[in-house]
């Protein structure tokens, strides 16, 4: 390739273009537009161009005379820098299309122009044009830079920013985890001390209403043992009392008896007793028909009449962990206390002896919630 070499880089000279302006758009093999434009001036040949769509925007000159231009050997026929621009202009209208523009190097700060000539001898001939440089595009040029620099910076902070939130987001959810793990059992620890109390409350209502009602807890199933005789080991001759079972199934119900619980066998008619249920808030009182309570060793305790499967509640076989409820005659619950079933399956029992004035009481902790109470006689 013959490159038409200056000995120097021209500076920038303001000149009036003619109106005879070849005006070309070219893209180089590295992908980059540029628009490149030839026209003569003062007996010279002038190239001038510039970079399209780029920031910053590069700009470029190289000023020819005849005798530099003749350096591409297949202008030495031409006459004068006239002839050498219409020759030219001519080449370009027969190949425009095969017209390139190309770097020079990797900063791009000389392009070169290749136009293809329809001669055997020589078939191109090249110019190089310079990039133009001055303190006005120096400082742009750093503007650029600075621009450059900040919106790459701003860009990491966004980055950065969105991954410390992504990691707050995650470590809030954390927390919240960490926080149900940790407070939902004391959560629903107060929610059953809150329910038994209310529950507690509405029963002294049922027993005595507007009077200081006392509990001491006596037997509980989960700790005190699971057979009737267990129950009569802790309950018997203990005075008025208070039972309250809790199914598997969630049901909670229980009654009060006013005589103490013994094994002798004997049906017994008490006005006052009643059964009761806390899911339906509802209380049963004794109709006087049958009988009211039972204690024995095979039943453990009974509530409502002497027929057979007519017991609101009892059990059989020694066994506390499995009882029956089916409304009698006693009580006449309309099967109500266990949702319309026959048998449960006890998850809890709890008795309580009922007081009015207060008397040493044993120490221990019901699973309902209700704590140790005073006594009172």
């Amino acid at each position: 390739m013959e490159e038409v070499t200056n000995t120097s880089a021209p500076k920038p000279i303001n000149i009036r273009k003619p109106k005879n302006v070849k005006t070309l758009n070219l893209k180089s093999d590295k992908n980059n537009d540029y628009e490149i434009q030839l026209y003569v001036y003062e007996n010279n040949l002038i190239f001038e161009g510039q970079t399209q769509n780029a920031i910053p925007q590069k700009n470029y000159k190289r000023i020819y005379s005849f005798e530099d231009a003749q350096k591409n050997k297949y202008f030495l026929i031409c006459e004068n820098i006239n002839e050498i621009y219409d020759e030219i202009l001519s080449q370009i209208s027969q190949n425009e299309k095969e017209v390139k523009i190309s770097e020079k190097n990797e900063k791009a700060n000389t392009l070169i122009l290749t136009i293809p000539l329809n001669t055997k001898k020589i078939k191109e001939c090249f110019f190089e044009i310079d990039e133009v440089v001055n303190n006005t595009n120096d400082k742009i040029n750093e503007l650029y830079s600075i621009v450059n620099n900040l919106t790459n910076e701003v860009k990491n902070l966004k980055e950065k920013n969105q991954k410390l939130e992504e990691k707050n987001q995650k470590l809030e959810e954390r927390v919240e985890e960490m926080e149900k793990l940790l407070l939902l059992p004391y959560k629903e620890n107060l929610a059953k001390e809150l329910q038994k109390q209310k529950d507690m409350n509405r029963i002294k209502e049922w027993i005595s209403p507007g009077k200081d009602i006392k509990f001491n807890l006596l037997f509980k199933k989960s700790t005190d043992g699971n057979t009737t005789k267990d129950f009569h080991d802790l309950c018997d001759n203990k005075g008025k009392t208070l039972i309250i079972i809790e199914t598997t199934e969630g049901r909670k119900f229980g009654g009060v008896a006013y005589d103490s619980w013994d094994t002798n066998g004997n049906w017994r008619k008490n006005a006052n007793d009643f059964v009761f249920s806390l899911d339906l808030d509802k209380k049963y009182n004794y109709s006087g028909e049958g009988s009211s309570t039972l204690g024995d060793l095979n039943s453990g305790f009974t509530f409502g009449n002497n027929k057979v499967d007519e017991i609101d509640i009892g059990f059989k076989n020694e066994s506390l962990e499995e009882g029956i409820s089916k409304s009698s005659q006693s009580f006449k619950t309309n099967n109500e206390l266990n949702n319309g079933k026959k048998n449960f399956k006890t998850k809890e029992i709890e008795v309580y002896s009922i007081y009015k004035s207060k008397k040493k009481i044993r120490k221990l902790t019901p699973n309902f919630g209700l704590g140790n109470y005073d006594i009172i006689e």
